[in-house]
């Protein structure tokens, strides 16, 4: 699975989330002191990087891989693959819930910015396929 999007903010919240808080089945995506956030129940991934709070738009890309393994979700900011750290357990339980953008799933709480053209692909994207996205908004022939 692939989500991508543009986001845009000078502080933090969660931009992207779906889940099931009961199931144990949750995910989120945040902006958090400039760094980019995954949370998928006791999994915690993070960019190493803390630039991505400036007020400038960045395209954004989580491939989630096959195997469900933390060790191989990338995440991609404008194109280029983040260093990550990941903590808690190796299994990423896929939540089967629709996406809530603009907020954490069960909260009322919206994230302080912008975000724009969310996209959810059900399939890990090529490197080439996310730079086109970066680049130019869109993939031709995909939904």
């Amino acid at each position: 699975i692939t989500n991508s999007c543009w986001i845009k903010s000078t502080s933090g919240g969660h931009y992207l989330s779906y889940g099931e808080a009961s199931a144990g089945r949750q995910w989120s995506q945040s902006l958090e002191s400039g760094k980019l956030w995954l949370r998928a129940s006791a999994n915690v991934l993070s960019t190493d990087a803390a630039t991505f709070g400036d007020n400038a738009w960045h395209h954004v890309a989580l491939v989630k891989p096959a195997s469900e393994t933390t060790a191989g979700v990338l995440v991609y900011v404008d194109g280029a693959v983040q260093m990550i750290t990941a903590s808690g357990s190796d299994v990423l339980t896929p939540p089967t819930s629709k996406m809530v953008v603009g907020k954490l799933f069960h909260a009322s709480a919206f994230y302080p910015g912008r975000v724009d053209d969310v996209r959810q692909f059900d399939r890990e994207l090529t490197l080439a396929e996310i730079t086109h996205l970066a680049s130019s908004r869109g993939i031709e022939g995909q939904p």
